[in-house]
Order: structure tokens, then sequence, then C-alpha cells
């Protein structure tokens, strides 16, 4: 069974901008209404200094949005691991978990915006191997006893998001979860857990560039310019996110999820998505897919539609499809 979640950047571009108090409340209603209509998982992203505030805390944000939910699952995609102590990370996760009702999913990535460790004054060419070291550090850390109070789940889960062969093979060994969508990701993974003997089950969890829409062709022009700005801004960032080159947010649509779950954007009924995500997830041990809650600077009914659609119609025919 395959599970739906939600994923937030947190972005307020000033052509769209809401006052910083106003715009963190409509996002957190989002995640309540998300809770009530019983998605399965809430997931924030991060950036630093982007000019449009992009997310910067997910775990800040994500007690906040604990403390708007009871039920849905609460996570993060990715948490920079590097750039924090992981006896930081360990502690602050450990009272999100108890102050959630132990609903914490925890995803850890290595980033790619070499600007952002410059501002924490941490060496960015080491980036890989220390997220490998500190999702060691966290098992390690809870497993231990040092952090006080404990996490309420006796295993927090973990997704790591790497993407190199070595760095899968060792997740695999480490017998975590792996934050990525994608057959072509499995392999060294598997081979890492079946190597290391530590039983672990496979499972994968990641985002799709999905949003949801009674009539997609109708709400193009109304969705286009945000879709627009949010992807030509990841594209200044590192053009790779896009396939490299200039950015046309038309093209890009048309790719849908052909290319991968993050190379192209489908703009789709939940019928059409979950068409598409069945293909992209066939054959692969994955667990929870999440797509867009919102996007910058969205005229707030598409969005309070896109997350009814997604919990009411595409939740339900993903779970039916495995």
């Amino acid at each position: 069974m395959v599970e739906l979640g939600l994923y937030f950047d947190g972005r307020n571009p000033s052509q769209w901008g809401q006052p910083w108090g106003r715009h963190y409340s409509y996002l957190l209603d989002l995640c309540y209404t998300a809770d009530v209509l019983g998605a399965h998982s809430l997931w924030f992203t991060e950036h630093h200094a982007y000019d449009d505030g992009y997310l910067p805390q997910p775990l800040m944000f994500a007690m906040a949005a604990a403390a708007r939910t009871e039920r849905i699952r609460i996570g993060t995609s990715v948490l920079i691991l590097p750039l924090r102590r992981p006896v930081e990370v360990a502690e602050q996760a450990a009272v999100l978990d108890i102050v959630s009702g132990g609903r914490l999913e925890l995803g850890v990535g290595a980033g790619y915006v070499a600007s952002e460790y410059d501002l924490y004054g941490v060496d960015f060419h080491g980036r890989g191997s220390a997220t490998l070291r500190g999702i060691e550090e966290l098992r390690q850390l809870w497993r231990g006893g040092v952090i006080t109070p404990s996490p309420l789940q006796p295993e927090i889960p973990i997704w790591a998001g790497v993407s190199g062969p070595r760095s899968l093979h060792r997740v695999g060994e480490l017998g975590e979860g792996l934050l990525r969508l994608g057959r072509q990701f499995l392999p060294p993974y598997l081979d890492g857990i079946q190597s290391s003997g530590n039983g672990a089950e496979p499972r994968m969890t990641g985002p799709a560039n999905v949003f949801l829409s009674d009539d997609p062709d109708r709400d193009w022009p109304l969705i286009r310019p945000h879709l627009e700005y949010q992807w030509g801004a990841y594209n200044k960032a590192d053009s790779r996110l896009t396939g490299g080159g200039a950015f046309d947010v038309d093209e890009f649509r048309s790719t849908g999820l052909t290319a991968g779950s993050m190379m192209g954007f489908l703009v789709a009924t939940p019928e059409q998505a979950a068409a598409q995500l069945r293909e992209l997830i066939s054959d692969t041990p994955a667990r929870t897919v999440y797509i867009w809650a919102t996007l910058p600077g969205l005229p707030e009914q598409l969005a309070y539609r896109n997350v009814e659609l997604a919990a009411t119609r595409l939740a339900p025919l993903l779970k039916a499809s495995v």
C-alpha cells in the first residue's frame, strides 16, 4: 500500500507576498486541512538565505505543524544534516517526536548549494560522507540513551536523500530508508542490505512534482506563473534540477513524470496523476509519495482544492494500486 503526503517549501515571493505571520498561518491551515481530510503525511524542505524566505528551519516548522494536527505524520525532506551537529538534531527530533505523539519521519540529505555551507562555515565538499556519518551518529545517540528525553518511537524512521552508488549502498548497509523514487536507485541500495545481513526491509519514499486540479487546462493559466517562478528559481540555483540549460515552464509541464519524479511537472486530475505515479513506483518498495501542497504565491483556493483532491481522490487510488 502506497500512502500520499504533501510537500511544503514555505516560499513567500515579493510579487505575491503576504505578511510572514499571515503566510505561515495559511500554510499551517493547509496542514490542518490535510490532517482533517486524512492525508498520510506532511513534508518540509529547506534552503537558506533565499530572497523569498524559503523555509530555513524545517524542524521548527514541523513542531508548529505537529501542534496544529492530531494524526498526520510529520516529515522533513530534506533536513540538510551536515549543517548541524548530530546531537542537536537528535535532541530536537526527540522533542518533536514526543510533542507529535510519535509521528516524526526524519528525511536527511547533503543539499547542493555551496553558499549555504559558506553561511554555516561548513565544508561543502565533504557533505556526502558527513551525511552518512551523521545518520550513524543519530542512531547511536538515540539507542545509547544519551538523548533525554528519549523519542517516543522506539526507532524514528530515517530517510536518506542520497543518489551516488556508494552512498546508496551504505544506506542499505545501515538499514535505513531511501528518500528517492525510481527503480534506478534500487540495485546498490538492495545490495547494501543484502551484503550487510541486517535483515532490513527495503523502503523508499520521496517527492513527485504533481499538482492536482479538476480541470488542468482551465486552471493552467492561473497555475503557470507560480510554477514558472518556483522552478525558474530552482533552475538558477542548479540547472541540473530541471534537466540543464534554459528553463521552459511549458516544456517542463509537458514532460510530466516521464523523465522521473522531479525532472518535469505534472498538472493533472487525480486519475491522471495516479496513472503516472503508478508507473513511476511500480516494482519498487515505495511506502509514501508526496506532492506539492501549494506553489509560491498561488491563489489560496487552488491550493485548498489541491489538498482536498489529494486526500480524498488521489490517496485512495494509490492505496488501491498495490
